[in-house]
């Protein structure tokens, strides 16, 4: 990502909200020479330092990644036609990458009808519409989906969902997904109920897609 930032110039702020836990995390950030806005200290989790994050950006989009994720992206002229082409309006899906720690699959941006059972991409992977996004949050009763809820309910405020096949970033496999897989799917259960008031048959299909989903990926990350 180093290249995309220097290529972009003040095109790209870099925003990094730490939960005061990160020993030399300074000494890091100044040895990259990228520009960083740096916020340390303690949150309540990290839906709500994303929420920190969010309060601190000013762009026409916000884009997150994690401790651990990666850009894909090394090309600011391949990203800024995307976003160029993009309304201030909409919420573009990229594809991604998962890391299984044997190698890289790809994984392509679903249609966005399927925010019905899950998010149609990595949360990495997503291009918010900052002018939405600052006035919406993350909805800190959701501990483990609360990126699934607040993108459903950005598109059920009328949000447009693009996709856009282009791998964006790069997580590995073996997170969150997997080691709190139960209770994803119980939390992502009630935003398909309250907010998106998907139809009661649908949620039963969801909760038993998200069964068959744990079991896959524990397989093909074993």
């Amino acid at each position: 990502m180093r290249q995309l930032v220097h290529d972009a110039g003040d095109a790209v702020e870099v925003i990094v909200v730490d939960g005061g836990t990160g020993e030399g995390l300074e000494e890091v950030v100044s040895a990259s020479g990228v520009p960083v806005d740096l916020s340390s200290g303690p949150d309540d989790g990290i839906y709500d330092a994303m929420n920190a994050g969010i309060a601190r950006s000013t762009g026409r989009f916000v884009w997150f990644l994690n401790g651990g994720d990666r850009s894909h992206v090394e090309s600011w002229e391949l990203l800024s036609g995307i976003l160029r082409a993009a309304g201030d309006d909409e919420l573009l899906l990229g594809d991604y990458l998962l890391d299984t720690g044997h190698g890289e699959i790809l994984r392509k941006a679903r249609p966005p009808v399927y925010i019905h059972h899950g998010l149609p991409t990595s949360h990495q992977a997503i291009l918010y519409p900052g002018s939405r996004i600052r006035g919406a949050r993350y909805d800190l009763r959701f501990r483990v989906v609360g990126d699934y809820e607040l993108t459903a309910r950005l598109l059920r405020s009328g949000v447009r969902p693009v996709v856009v096949h282009v791998p964006l970033a790069v997580f590995a496999a073996g997170g969150m997904s997997q080691v709190r897989a139960k209770e994803i799917a119980v939390e992502a259960a009630r935003v398909q109920a309250e907010t998106l008031r998907t139809p009661l048959p649908v949620r039963w299909a969801s909760r038993a897609l998200h069964t068959a989903s744990r079991i896959r990926r524990t397989v093909q990350t074993s």
